[in-house]
């Protein structure tokens, strides 16, 4: 600890007294010897001040152990030489002693910073490395997020619960995994259907919308994608000119992931946001992974449905096969005699088949059968179910409706048939079609029965001359 000099000299001068008056009171003039040596302490304590203030605390000892001696008349040249001896030994010892101290006191300074700095960067590091291990342990968390959703993904085989569980798995990641709130997120997800591209599932947007606008949002949002067909995240869509006008202008930013499977469009993904750098690069990039699981689900859901298809369906003529209709008809009975209202079969025939091909060949009655098929499926709807029921015999399931409206629609695909230019190799065949009607309950109530029924009547409208239609 350093003490103010003026201190040091307080603490000598009185010290110097006391020995001084000691001495006179003992008449001992030669114990001022120890006043010399309060000089030399005082002297040696010269180390802990400047320059200045050291060559004056020498000259001062020195001074007052002179002024001792000088009183009591005790100095001689040897005793002054002595203590001359003494005061530059001490003085050497106390400068080498201050010089060293000096240094080692820089040094330990040195030290000292050194030692705040490997603190400092201890604690950086280690504040780092908490950081990096959060940084790691979150990746890990969406890591795994990942992985469950597509394995919750690769369970399905219908593309409707596809969609939807894709649906909200990107909602439960957007929120939390990216911390954003889902008011803020728009997205579609297209699917192609048979040979057209349709939104499958949909979040934030207005259904009214979508379903009157369908085609705009889907074109538009293909349109994006261009023929690159690659994902792409676009942060501030101000930056991009839009010829889709209102139909893209909701959309501050936005990403747009491709499903390829075997270099073939399936759909899109396409997720929007109300403000500009919604996204950032690990979000999207994880966006991207899962959208390669979604691709593969939706593939499979696609092979799948499409054997299904051809397992349902007749090769030559698309229809469904005989085996579907079965239950299709079943089940709609079942549900038409629960939820009440009334169901209609119609059972065709292509009069004089067997000539048509006797006369033209087979080849010429595959493209009859082909032809009659597409005139069927053009002049029902989707709730319609129509089906080849035989070689040359067709059967319509119409839902809903009731014998005397089943019997005009029937009498209008009659008519078609009868003025379609059938025409095979440059040669016109002239083709018409009888048909029979029943309906459920009024005709029958059960699966068999109904068929029965409707046969019977095609039956009679080829007895009364064919190309007609005969209700039962």
């Amino acid at each position: 600890m350093k003490i103010k000099l003026p201190v040091f000299w307080i603490i000598y001068a009185v010290s110097a007294a006391a020995v001084f008056g000691i001495n006179i009171w003992l008449k001992k003039p030669g114990g001022n010897l120890a006043a010399a040596g309060l000089g030399i302490l005082i002297l040696m304590a010269r180390r802990e001040y400047g320059i200045i203030q050291q060559r004056i605390t020498f000259v001062g000892a020195l001074a007052c152990v002179a002024v001792m001696f000088l009183y009591f008349k005790q100095l001689s040249p040897q005793i002054a030489l002595g203590l001359g001896i003494i005061f530059c030994a001490v003085y050497f010892f106390s400068a080498s002693s201050a010089f060293y101290l000096n240094n080692l006191t820089a040094e330990e300074g040195k030290l000292n910073d050194r030692r705040d700095k490997l603190k400092e960067e201890k604690e950086g590091r280690i504040s780092s490395a908490q950081l990096e291990d959060d940084i790691f342990e979150k990746e890990i968390k969406d890591i795994r997020s990942l992985y469950e959703a597509a394995e919750e993904l690769g369970s399905s085989l219908n593309l409707g619960e596809t969609t939807e569980r894709t649906s909200e798995i990107l909602k439960k990641i957007i929120k939390n995994n990216f911390k954003i709130p889902l008011e803020e997120i728009n997205f579609l997800i297209i699917f192609k259907k048979e040979h057209e591209y349709r939104i499958v599932q949909s979040f934030g947007y207005d259904d009214e919308q979508l379903k009157g606008n369908e085609k705009a949002f889907v074109n538009a949002v293909l349109k994006m994608g261009g023929k690159n067909q690659a994902h792409f995240y676009v942060p501030d869509m101000s930056k991009v000119p839009s010829e889709n006008g209102q139909i893209m202008a909701m959309n501050k930013s936005m990403i747009y992931i491709p499903f390829i499977a075997e270099k073939k469009l399936l759909g899109v993904l396409f997720i929007s946001g109300s403000r500009v750098n919604m996204f950032d690069t690990k979000q999207v990039d994880s966006i991207r992974i899962l959208s390669n699981q979604i691709a593969l689900s939706l593939e499979k859901v696609h092979l799948y449905e499409e054997v299904e298809k051809l397992s349902e369906t007749d090769s030559l003529t698309g229809l469904y096969v005989h085996r579907y209709f079965q239950e299709k008809l079943e089940t709609e009975i079942k549900r038409t005699a629960r939820y009440g209202g009334k169901l209609s079969l119609v059972i065709g025939d292509i009069d004089h088949f067997k000539a048509v091909n006797d006369t033209f060949g087979h080849l010429a009655g595959d493209y009859i059968l082909r032809t009659v098929a597409v005139i069927l499926k053009n002049h029902t709807n989707e709730l319609d179910s129509v089906a080849r029921y035989g070689g040359e015999e067709f059967v319509i399931v119409l839902p809903d409706q009731d014998k005397e409206k089943a019997h005009a629609k029937a009498v209008k695909i009659r008519k078609e048939i009868e003025k379609y230019p059938f025409k095979y190799e440059d040669i016109s065949i002239k083709i018409t079609m009888s048909m029979g009607v029943a309906e459920y309950p009024g005709d029958a109530i059960a699966r068999r029965s109904l068929i029965d029924k409707a046969d019977k009547a095609l039956y009679r409208a080829k007895e009364e001359g064919r190309n007609r239609v005969i209700r039962a």
